[in-house]
């Protein structure tokens, strides 16, 4: 009889607290701002992981500088100055001696920014492909110094593209390394233009070495071609591969509204996001 109270008050307590549980209201939340809209702003829901400003913005929030990440400081610098690099080997012409004096020290010396050698490696009536051997710098070469130098050598390397049309270039920078008052970066480069008979793309690793002591105008001591490739297409129609998602589904409201928003756009309107704050 006594196991059989036991069992009986047991359930009793069980269904209070259910009914207790059942009963309460669920807690009140902020409603999230339209996310159709592109300037939309969003409101966190979990703000004690992230912020306790309700309408802080993605830029804020991923700021390295705040963190204490001085190499990724540094290496956003970097990426201005390599991006100043591209639009020269876009355009040689407006190189000048005082931009060069903002990206390279006078002690700054380099090789040459294209391999001695080439090789190639396939070679078809529409597709050739050349690459350095496994030292694209070894062997006799002029060497370039000071920021006059790294203005010949982007010269010589756009050279390749005189004759080319909507010339594109990318650079990501991949290792930061620091070394006392200078840093050493490695960056992944690509180049591309349209030419008469086709298109021309180079695909190359840089190694550089720069001076910190200014986090904020990093300046180059040193610049080094570490892996070298490069593509020629005979074929005069356009590139062989081209991206059609826009021809393709275009015309779904989903596209634009959902599918061109990056992780940054999703993240501030995701509920409880906070657990996402150490990706």
């Amino acid at each position: 009889m006594r196991s059989q109270r036991f069992i009986i008050s047991g359930l009793l307590v069980s269904l209070s607290l259910l009914v207790a549980a059942c009963s309460r209201s669920p807690p009140e939340t902020q409603p999230m701002n339209d996310a159709s809209h592109p300037d939309a702003e969003a409101i966190f829901e979990n703000t004690s992981s992230l912020s306790t400003e309700p309408h802080r913005k993605w830029q804020q929030f991923d700021d390295p500088s705040q963190d204490g990440w001085s190499s990724e400081v540094f290496a956003e610098a970097a990426s201005k100055s390599l991006k100043q690099i591209g639009k020269w080997i876009q355009s040689p012409e407006t190189i000048t001696a005082n931009k060069l004096d903002t990206l390279a020290l006078p002690q700054f010396q380099c090789k040459p920014l294209l391999p001695a050698f080439e090789k190639t490696v396939f070679d078809s009536p529409t597709l050739q492909v050349t690459r350095s051997g496994e030292n694209p710098q070894k062997g006799k070469h002029k060497s370039f110094k000071g920021p006059i130098g790294l203005g010949d050598a982007i010269r010589q390397l756009a050279s390749r593209f005189t004759a080319a049309s909507d010339i594109r270039t990318k650079f990501k920078i991949f290792k930061v390394l620091p070394q006392g008052d200078t840093l050493l970066t490695e960056q992944y480069v690509e180049l591309s233009g349209k030419l008469a008979e086709g298109i021309v793309e180079q695909h190359a690793t840089w190694q550089a070495l720069w001076d910190r002591r200014d986090a904020k105008q990093p300046k180059l001591l040193t610049l080094r071609l570490v892996d070298f490739e490069q593509v020629r297409s005979s074929q005069k129609t356009g590139p062989l591969f081209v991206d059609s998602t826009e021809s393709v589904i275009g015309h779904n409201t989903a596209y634009k509204e959902q599918m061109l928003r990056g992780m940054n756009h999703w993240l501030l309107r995701i509920p409880n996001s906070g657990s996402l704050a150490n990706f």
